[in-house]
């Protein structure tokens, strides 16, 4: 599938995933408490924009996808992973399998 939507998704799905959460400290310093983000921040980055700036095929993409969390009101979004915080101060992030090569830290918020 190479249809708008899915190429949105995987955009934003990348946007999410540990392997750039793990550097991308502008992202990071959106996130809320809860690790939401507005929707609006994604849809202003601009590989986003180059796909689309209608904000009903970006949460349309958001929906379809298994990797983030849309929340209650449809604004915010985050990734979907189980997350703690450690003694250090620092999030501890590890994949939605619970796969303990897959933890990361991520600066606390």
């Amino acid at each position: 599938e190479d249809s708008l939507v899915s190429r949105v998704r995987k955009q934003l799905e990348y946007y999410f995933s540990l392997e750039n959460l793990s550097t991308d400290q502008y992202l990071i310093s959106q996130m809320d408490g809860d690790q939401f983000v507005p929707i609006w921040t994604v849809a202003n980055f601009n590989a986003v924009k180059k796909l689309t700036t209608d904000i009903e095929v970006i949460k349309e993409a958001l929906h379809s996808s298994t990797e983030v969390q849309i929340d209650n009101t449809g604004s915010k979004v985050r990734p979907v992973i189980n997350d703690v915080l450690s003694s250090s101060g620092h999030i501890a992030a590890c994949n939605r399998t619970g796969d303990s090569r897959a933890v990361q830290q991520l600066p606390g918020l």
